[in-house]
């Protein structure tokens, strides 16, 4: 029922009452859209801001502890070291004739040997195999090298009666396979 004026007339427009028109689904949606829209910006936009606030924070602190801290000198460039070869075999040196033949008692054995084989390389601390013999002790193979190592020179000593010592007679490095 409208309010019509003092003679049943519809008032005159602009003035009176009028109801409000009913409202359309299109138009309430559009505050909430808005309000949603822009809320949502700016959640984001809080977000990425705590975010580069947090970074630049971090990258700072960052940025200060490497400048707190001396320069590290740069690491050498890789070298590779040469590996280490056997010395070369001594020179065979022939017996010196003028020496005194050794004493009468003097035999071939397994000791006479090996000091003959070490004191041709010139090494009398190194370790010695026998590595083959006659069965006499005249003609001996000895192998020779460091304490704890491989062996590394051959050595081959015969003996000389007139001398009563062993003779070398060919030095060479060990045949590995």
């Amino acid at each position: 029922m409208a309010y019509y004026g003092q003679q049943g007339q519809p008032p005159a427009p602009g003035y009176g009452y009028a109801p409000p028109e009913p409202p359309t689904r299109a138009s309430s949606k559009l505050p909430c859209i808005i309000v949603g829209v822009v809320g949502g910006c700016g959640c984001v936009l809080v977000i990425a801001v705590a975010i580069a606030l947090h970074l630049g924070i971090l990258g700072g602190l960052w940025f200060w502890q490497q400048q707190s801290q001396p320069p590290q000198p740069e690491p050498p460039p890789f070298e590779m070291l040469p590996i280490e070869q056997p010395p070369p075999p001594p020179e065979a040196v022939p017996p010196d004739v003028t020496q005194p033949p050794a004493p009468s008692g003097a035999m071939p054995g397994e000791s006479a040997a090996v000091r003959a084989a070490l004191d041709a390389i010139n090494e009398p601390s190194w370790t010695t195999k026998v590595q083959e013999h006659s069965s006499d002790w005249r003609h001996v193979t000895v192998w020779a090298g460091p304490p704890q190592s491989e062996w590394v020179y051959q050595v081959t000593v015969e003996w000389d009666d007139g001398l009563g010592q062993y003779v070398l007679q060919e030095m060479s490095e060990v045949p590995y396979p």
